[in-house]
């Protein structure tokens, strides 16, 4: 049976997956600093870089209030997952994109190993709202993320994400 049948392989996938996020764009400060890439790849993008034992993680993305990007998930240095997503930060008197990212990042960190895709389901802190809905599986779904305060919604993104083969 190939590593990518077999439910440890699995398992070790979305444990790095999840222990990934929390040290790029999702991590604290100091976690980010020592993830970003210096030198982007693609003009004009934040990048992240991070690796641990036989597995890579790549994030890139560009924009502020537009800010499309990918992740992707390398194994052994062959891509073996990607996720894409595509959003928008949404103008308003009351909050900034600092503010929506900053809210945005602590949803990304309460998380689990078993389910690192993205957000919680749903994780209110205080006026602001995260919610996180998605079908299908980590093999291939499709899903939308919303940020909300004080009920409007403030920001949004679809996301795709698949094994690669």
């Amino acid at each position: 049976m190939s590593n990518q049948h077999n439910s440890n392989f699995h398992r070790s996938f979305l444990n790095f997956l999840h222990a990934a996020h929390l040290k790029t764009y999702a991590g604290t400060d100091e976690e980010r600093k020592k993830t970003k890439c210096a030198a982007p790849k693609i003009l004009g993008h934040q990048e992240y870089l991070y690796r641990e034992k036989n597995w890579t993680y790549f994030d890139s993305y560009a924009g502020h209030t537009f800010p499309p990007g990918k992740e992707i998930v390398f194994y052994k240095n062959k891509p073996f997952w990607a996720m894409s997503y595509q959003g928008q930060y949404i103008n308003n008197e009351k909050t900034t994109p600092k503010e929506a990212y900053e809210f945005l990042k602590d949803a990304l960190r309460n998380t689990t190993p078993s389910s690192p895709l993205r957000g919680p389901k749903k994780y209110i802190k205080g006026d602001w709202e995260y919610i996180f809905k998605k079908e299908g599986g980590w093999e291939y779904f499709t899903g939308k993320e919303k940020v909300y305060y004080q009920k409007k919604l403030i920001f949004f993104q679809d996301i795709m994400g698949s094994i690669i083969k």
